[in-house]
């Protein structure tokens, strides 16, 4: 509910857009994790949801949804926040990189962190040397502020396939959790989004 709710408010409110492309700038892609992720109750499954105009269902696209499992939702709750909404498209390759209240875009290039081209567990092997070092699981990484964590961060990113558009591109998290519906992948590809 909170990913439609901000997909309409963004994407939908002024109007303009007939929501028939989901290539398109104006397309708005949300991350939500549920109300009850990262919380002790029973049965509030790590599920992470996403949400927007979907081009798998070309040659008529139009709003859906995916979802994948994991540590994400749970970690991004931790972080201090519900959910992550991308609109527009990035001049060059990015990556988002999110600890606690510090929200960057990275440089995904060649000329970057190179990671740009890489398949997903390759990219995700890189990007936890990015954020954590050569930490292996269990072992304390010290965070920007002072704080620390055993903890490696939740990555979840477009492969190849994402990259080039492909209308069956999916997003995959961690081993084997994977937004496969709506092909959200090449959506993020299209927005220059690793």
């Amino acid at each position: 509910g909170m990913g439609s709710k901000v997909f309409w408010d963004l994407a939908v409110a002024p109007g303009d857009w007939d929501l028939m492309d989901g290539f398109n700038s104006r397309n708005v892609v949300t991350f939500m994790a549920g109300p009850l992720n990262g919380t002790l109750t029973p049965c509030a499954a790590g599920r992470t949801e996403i949400q927007g105009v979907a081009v798998q269902k070309w040659p008529t696209e139009w709003f859906s949804r995916s979802g994948f499992g994991g540590r994400f939702a749970a970690q991004l709750k931790a972080a201090g926040w519900d959910g992550i909404a991308i609109q527009g498209i990035a001049s060059s390759p990015v990556w988002i990189k999110i600890v606690n209240s510090d929200v960057t875009l990275e440089d995904a290039s060649a000329a970057g962190d190179n990671l740009w081209g890489m398949n997903n567990y390759d990219a995700q092997q890189e990007m936890w040397r990015l954020t954590s070092g050569s930490a292996r699981f269990g072992d304390w990484v010290r965070l920007p502020g002072g704080e620390h964590t055993t903890q490696r961060p939740a990555v979840s990113s477009v492969g190849p396939a994402g990259e080039l558009k492909s209308r069956s591109g999916s997003m995959v998290h961690d081993g084997g959790n994977g937004g496969g519906q709506g092909g959200y992948g090449g959506v993020l590809g299209g927005k220059n989004v690793k």
